[in-house]
């Protein structure tokens, strides 16, 4: 399982409630690359782009 979602939630909250001993950084969620499969009903690839697109937004630089 991946851990990116976990961690990008993670670094959403206080840093007193954080599961995790460092939090995820905007560079890092930019360069994550992921292969496209070919799944029925998996998300394409302009989907998963805007949704690190939109995650890495919200995290600090």
């Amino acid at each position: 399982m991946d851990l990116l979602p976990d961690r990008v939630a993670d670094a959403l909250r206080p840093s007193h409630e954080r599961r995790f001993p460092t939090a995820i950084t905007r560079q890092e969620v930019q360069d994550c690359r992921f292969t496209a499969t070919k799944f029925p009903g998996s998300y394409g690839p302009h989907h998963v782009d805007d949704c690190l697109d939109r995650a890495a937004a919200s995290l600090p630089l």
